[in-house]
């Protein structure tokens, strides 16, 4: 039932997060498995015949063969000390209205950025300076401006399956719920573990059993995971004086936000073929 709805409600894009007769028995009360599934039309799609093979340099040193998307646009961008970060914006875009009514924009709800370091193995620190405190990121984003922009990006697919989430959540102190003789958690479900009590029937308490949480990000010329291409990005260059070269053949981080600032995907790509 699980693996079903998860596959349902993903688009067949996570096919399975828990294996279920490993977690679910008869001493199972609730499982919680929440799967995160995106899908994104870039705003600008990037052309598939500017999508040429090269070679993504690993931490360790090694590299591997991967394809990369290019453009030659003028994008949002931010160059800082040590690395830049670069906005794709998703579509559609929402209408949004001033408070005095006067003035109308359009404005993405979602938006990739990527975060890419100046050296091949920058990342570590580029995340302390990124994460520093916790208006860092704003003002990061707050200082983008629109620039010419030479793209290389490489199509890429990152998943992350946490499927004993709740070990770590009990070791950050939530151990009540997953406790059966502390936790009451009838309230979260109908049930039929009903047991006698007298000449009385009443539900037993119940507890969380099993939580799981998987993410995955697939990103390719249309978007993340996929889409109808319609509007594209020069993939050839024009006579441009000042352009900015953001090419990522090494590994960076990545972030989808929406236009409340709420963050609803993040990872880093450290080898675009795993």
């Amino acid at each position: 039932m699980i693996k079903e709805s998860v596959k349902k409600g993903t688009n067949s894009l996570i096919d399975d997060i828990i294996c279920e007769s490993d977690v679910v028995g008869v001493a199972t009360d609730i499982v919680l498995a929440n799967a995160v599934y995106f899908k994104g039309v870039w705003r600008h799609s990037f052309h598939p015949h500017g999508t040429w093979p090269g070679a993504f340099f690993r931490l360790d040193g090694s590299h591997a063969e991967v394809s990369f998307m290019t453009a030659f646009e003028t994008m949002r961008i931010a160059c800082f000390d040590g690395f830049k970060v670069l906005k794709l914006p998703y579509m559609p875009w929402t209408l949004v209205t001033c408070e005095d009514e006067k003035v109308r924009t359009y404005e993405t709800r979602y938006s990739m950025f990527v975060f890419l370091p100046d050296t091949r193995d920058g990342i570590t620190a580029m995340v302390d300076v990124v994460t520093a405190a916790p208006a860092s990121l704003r003002g990061i984003l707050d200082q983008m401006t629109e620039r010419t922009v030479r793209v290389k990006l490489p199509k890429f697919e990152i998943s992350f399956n946490w499927d004993d989430l709740e070990v770590d959540l009990c070791r950050l102190g939530l151990s009540v719920p997953f406790s059966p003789e502390e936790a009451d958690l009838r309230g979260m479900c109908v049930a039929d573990n009903i047991t006698a009590e007298g000449d009385k029937q009443q539900r037993r308490p119940m507890s969380l059993s099993k939580v799981a949480h998987m993410a995955v990000v697939k990103v390719s010329e249309a978007g993340s995971e996929g889409g109808e291409l319609d509007s594209y990005l020069r993939s050839r260059p024009e006579l441009t004086p000042d352009f900015v070269e953001f090419i990522a053949d090494h590994p960076f981080t990545f972030l989808i936000q929406d236009w409340s600032g709420v963050i609803v995907f993040v990872g880093h790509v450290l080898d675009p073929t795993k």
